[in-house]
């Protein structure tokens, strides 16, 4: 069945919420998803379909109809091992034709994680081991979401989020280095993102949870097709504000006295 994506609507991130669990003994996440489809105008015969995927590896699965959603038994993501970067898409198809017409869709949504689920926290920046030759660890930004690769030699010793998170000589050196390149590919790529705040996108939540930090302003050029000066600075700010906030000189110089 070939896939006609003419006059495609767009499910608001809002209304779609993915829980991932973690991996069980044999290494498969299993998954748990939110769907709100109402108030959307799409036929009640639409069938629903989720897709769980990472680089070129995916898998589907059938949620019934949009009037009768119908949750798989069986979630598990065999074909993505549980230390995988997954996103989620959501496609509601009508098939009452030969060609199979796609009338709404949702793509790249971050599920959270299964202990972070009840404060409704997200992830913002994702950890994989990647093959980097030489090299420690760097940016993925052309990914759905921004990540922090590490060397896939590391992966023996070290855990991936633990690693990132309490070393504190990289958190220290490395995190606002990675915050900074993900607020600037948010704001200044004229091809990854609308401008639109508040719509459910990694972009989005980024600036949002920069917005947060003491003494950070809204992002000055909400709505602008083309951002100036003006938001460089605001992310230098809110770099100032993050590493002010974990007192970054501090958790580096008292990891040293303690050599």
């Amino acid at each position: 069945m070939r896939l006609n994506f003419t006059g495609r609507k767009k499910i608001p991130r809002k209304q779609v919420r993915f829980e991932l669990h973690a991996p069980d003994d044999d290494g498969f996440s299993r998954f748990d998803a939110t769907l709100h489809l109402e108030g959307l105008g799409l036929p009640d015969d639409a069938s629903v379909y989720v897709e769980a995927y990472h680089k070129a590896s995916f898998m589907r699965f059938g949620y019934g109809c949009v009037g009768e959603l119908n949750e798989p038994e069986d979630r598990r993501l065999t074909e993505l091992r549980g230390n995988d970067i997954v996103y989620f898409r959501v496609k509601v198809v009508r098939t009452d034709d030969d060609i199979g017409r796609m009338v709404a869709a949702c793509d790249g949504v971050a599920p959270v994680r299964a202990g972070d689920a009840a404060s409704g926290a997200s992830c913002l920046l994702h950890v994989s081991y990647v093959d980097l030759g030489k090299q420690i660890w760097r940016m993925d930004l052309d990914g759905q979401w921004p990540s922090i690769e590490l060397n896939v030699r590391l992966a023996p010793t070290i855990g991936l989020t633990s690693f990132v998170v309490q070393d504190l000589h990289f958190f220290s050196l490395v995190l606002p280095a990675a915050m900074r390149a993900a607020l600037e590919r948010a704001i200044f790529d004229p091809d990854g993102w609308d401008g639109e705040v508040d719509d459910g996108t990694w972009q989005s939540q980024w600036i949002e949870f920069a917005e947060r930090l003491e003494g950070v302003e809204r992002w000055p050029e909400r709505g602008s097709d083309s951002p100036s000066s003006r938001s460089r600075f605001w992310i230098e700010d809110a770099v100032a504000a993050f590493c002010r906030r974990h007192d970054m000189v501090k958790l580096l110089l008292g990891e040293y006295a303690d050599v």
